[in-house]
């Protein structure tokens, strides 16, 4: 086998787990790792939940170089412009070509949470994975004021991760039994894509697909008793501001480590359960379409979910 390959499979396997080794591989010289910088440009392009990841490895970075002046350049500047580690936020389309570019996706399957390898890139080891998000208090006061008038508790629901792979969709009659079962609960408040079909009929149910934009879907976040959807953007909102989550997993990826926030940072409380399924296959981080007809899915039925609900509602 050519020794390039060698290399190269042998750095992916060793980096797809952060720590010390993954940390050494990257940066033989830890006086030459990035957060030993006086000033760094970090970018990362997609994705609001993988922008939000970052976070933690930039937090990180100014803690130990408080010195290090830090860009970054992203599609989701409202939601970091403001938070005390970033001196500056900039669009995506604005960052320099030698900019860091934070990412993951040459690690997959990871071996550990995410936001631990970005941090590993950065050469800083994370140990605080909570992200952070800045959050407009003059949204959030609206909300609360607009939801006054709807029974408690208020629960965000959001069907569809994403278009980059459908892996992570839980069956849309599923969806509906869990979203009726909610509503009667007290308020269901969906956000996403795709309006389609409404609750109206079975209990206190507040359609917001298609409605929102991001700033105001974190201030509704930020507003809510709990969020049940995907893996998404919307997860690491709620893991920002402190929401409790139930997250259907399925077998995309693994909840230990990857990407999940069962506790929050300082706190004893539970605020997360993961909804995963053990099979053979899992996890697969695929794109394509599955070839077992997402039986890691289907096998989380609606009162799994109800149940994972009521519990973190009463806690």
């Amino acid at each position: 086998m050519n020794a390039g390959v060698v290399k190269t499979f042998v750095k992916k396997t060793v980096c797809s787990k952060p720590g010390v080794i993954s940390r050494c591989v990257r940066h033989p010289n830890p006086f030459l790792a990035p957060y030993q910088s006086k000033k760094l440009d970090l970018a990362r392009q997609k994705g609001l939940g993988d922008v939000l990841m970052c976070t933690p490895a930039i937090r990180e970075l100014k803690r130990l170089n408080p010195n290090c002046y830090i860009r970054f350049f992203t599609d989701f500047g409202s939601l970091v412009s403001g938070l005390p580690y970033i001196d500056e936020v900039h669009a995506i389309q604005d960052s320099p070509a030698d900019a860091h570019q934070l990412s993951y996706e040459a690690c997959t399957p990871p071996r550990g949470h995410l936001a631990k390898i970005i941090g590993d890139q950065l050469g800083v080891n994370v140990t605080n994975i909570q992200p952070d998000c800045i959050v407009n208090q003059g949204l959030v006061e609206s909300y609360r004021s607009l939801l006054q008038a709807f029974p408690k508790p208020h629960v965000v629901i959001l069907r569809r991760a994403s278009r980059w792979t459908p892996n992570k969709d839980w069956p849309d009659q599923y969806w509906n039994i869990a979203a009726e079962e909610v509503s009667r609960l007290g308020t269901v408040i969906e956000i996403g894509s795709a309006p389609g079909e409404t609750l109206n009929e079975y209990g206190s149910y507040l359609d917001l697909r298609e409605k929102t934009t991001v700033e105001q879907m974190a201030a509704i976040i930020a507003t809510a008793d709990l969020y049940i959807g995907p893996v998404s953007g919307p997860l690491h909102i709620a893991a920002a501001v402190g929401t409790p989550a139930v997250v259907i997993y399925g077998g995309y990826e693994h909840p230990i480590g990857q990407q999940g926030y069962d506790r929050l940072a300082g706190g004893g409380r539970c605020t997360q359960i993961n909804l995963y399924t053990p099979l053979a296959c899992a996890p697969c981080w695929r794109a394509d379409e599955c070839p077992y007809n997402r039986k890691c899915l289907s096998m989380i039925e609606p009162a799994q979910v109800l149940e994972a609900a009521r519990k973190l509602l009463t806690l």
